[in-house]
Order: C-alpha cells, then sequence, then structure tokens
C-alpha cells in the first residue's frame, strides 16, 4: 500500500492513537524521501478532525528538508502558528537550512530571529 493512500481509523485507542498512527506514516514519508505523501497525511489528520501536534509537523518539516523544499518548510510553520503549536528546535532548524540551500538569506534570518523569541 502506497503511504499516499493510507487510511486510519480511530479505533479503541481514540484520537491519540490515530494521531501515532498519522504521525508513524508521515515518518515513514519522510525517510523514504516522499515529501508530497508527507504534507497529504499531514492534511489527512486535519480531515480527519485530528489535531496535528507539533511532532506531526515537525516530521513533515523534515520530510520538506529532505528534498529542500523551503517553500513547504515557511508554510508549515506559518500554519504551526495558525494552529497555535509553537515550533521546536527541529522545525526551526530545518527551516533555518533549507532558506540558507535555497539562498533565501532574508527568510533564513527571519527564522533565527523567531527562534530566538521562541520558548523551548
Amino acid at each position: 500500500m502506497a503511504a499516499g493512500s493510507l487510511v486510519i481509523q480511530r479505533d479503541a485507542a481514540g484520537e491519540v492513537g490515530a494521531q501515532l498512527s498519522y504521525n508513524s506514516g508521515i515518518d515513514a514519508c519522510e525517510k523514504g524521501g516522499q515529501w508530497q505523501q508527507a504534507l497529504a497525511l499531514l492534511s489527512g489528520m486535519q480531515d480527519a478532525k485530528l489535531e496535528p501536534t507539533v511532532t506531526s509537523y515537525s516530521v513533515g518539516v523534515r520530510a520538506c528538508d529532505k528534498s529542500k523544499q523551503w517553500q513547504q518548510i515557511l508554510s508549515l510553520l506559518r500554519d504551526m502558528c495558525e494552529v497555535k503549536l509553537e515550533p521546536d528546535a527541529v522545525c526551526y532548524s530545518a527551516g533555518i537550512s533549507a532558506c540558507e540551500t535555497g539562498e533565501q538569506w532574508h527568510q533564513a534570518v527571519s527564522l533565527v530571529s523567531e527562534m530566538w523569541g521562541a520558548t523551548f
């Protein structure tokens, strides 16, 4: 079964179990270099009325970082802020690294500034 076609249902474990299942799927996509499928699963969590966690976004960010998708990382960081989740050091580091690779120096400096203002 392709990672993008993963279907996860809530079972006896409830929402936490479903979140863990989605996070595992996103992680598998990250390890397989399939950033598009990782983002599809992240979006699928929201469609399933599950709240993505910092871990969910962090793994999605790592998937995008491997493919140097700096625009997607910035979008995920904005999404985290919109849902009141504070990016962790992994998210900021991947974002800064991807912006550097993409020669997006202004964005990288902006992320460093945000990171310094964040509480870990």
